[in-house]
């Protein structure tokens, strides 16, 4: 099937057979904006109790021939960059009208030939109005 303009699809998209799956621009996976050329947003939480739960997300965003240049503006090449995010999560309701979570991660960051890792801590609450 060749296409020329937009596809609009509700529901599974699936590929079969051995040939190769090509998307030009952007791709996203998990999120409707992707800005780099794939970008990858995506969590899964599943319940310990009728009050709480664990979960698990990765983010993770890549761009791909970012072109050198000199101070003259002549081509050296290119290079690129990488960051992914990679947490588990707790959560529970402390009451009627509170929930309480928290989500420890480890961040990784490469651009050309350097490279650095993080770890973080998300805390936070809602509070619930009339249930």
């Amino acid at each position: 099937m060749n296409v020329i303009g937009n596809i609009s699809q509700t529901g599974i998209i699936i590929s079969s057979g051995t040939g190769n799956n090509y998307f030009a621009g952007n791709l996203g996976i998990g999120t409707t904006n992707p800005n780099a050329k794939l970008s990858f947003n995506g969590s899964i939480a599943l319940p310990v109790n009728n009050n709480s739960a664990i979960g698990v997300n990765v983010t993770m965003l890549s761009v791909t021939d970012i072109t050198r240049t000199d101070t003259s503006g002549n081509m050296l090449g290119t290079y690129s960059a990488a960051d992914m995010a990679v947490g588990v999560a707790y959560a529970r309701e402390a009451g009627d009208f509170l929930s309480l979570g928290i989500n420890a991660k480890m961040i990784s960051s490469k651009i050309e030939n350097e490279q650095a890792s993080a770890y973080g801590i998300d805390i936070g609450g809602t509070v619930h109005g009339n249930r």
